[in-house]
């Protein structure tokens, strides 16, 4: 009888796993195959509606991401500011050498020097 015993468990042992590999095979070969479905054009609609309402969201929360990306990515760009800013000054020119004539019939402004004069 000890002999027959490992010839049994192995006989037993070899025909689970050919059940258990028959059973997989039937599972498969029905998960591949599915099943036409008629619809109206009322139900195509509804679900062509439903599957938009899906990719429209997920193309909005990639367009959000994307800006996300973008705005992480404008803090290693360089950082430009610009700032208006007017200021006036008045310069006696004639400090500098330069002499410019009163206009024709109005007086020469005080400060100004002769022509030919350094």
């Amino acid at each position: 009888m000890n002999a027959q015993l490992p010839k049994v468990i192995r006989v037993g042992a070899v025909l689970s796993l050919l059940a258990a590999l028959l059973a997989f095979a039937i599972r498969a070969a029905e998960a591949q195959v599915p099943t036409p479905r008629r619809l109206t054009l009322g139900e195509a609609a509804r679900l062509a509606a439903a599957q938009a309402a899906g990719v429209e969201g997920a193309l909005q929360r990639a367009e959000q991401a994307q800006a996300r990306v973008t705005e992480s990515r404008s803090s290693l760009l360089p950082q430009l500011s610009a700032i208006p800013n007017w200021t006036s000054h008045t310069i006696n020119s004639a400090s500098f050498g330069f002499n410019f004539p009163a206009p024709a019939g109005e007086r020469p402004r005080s400060g100004a020097r002769p022509p030919g004069f350094m």
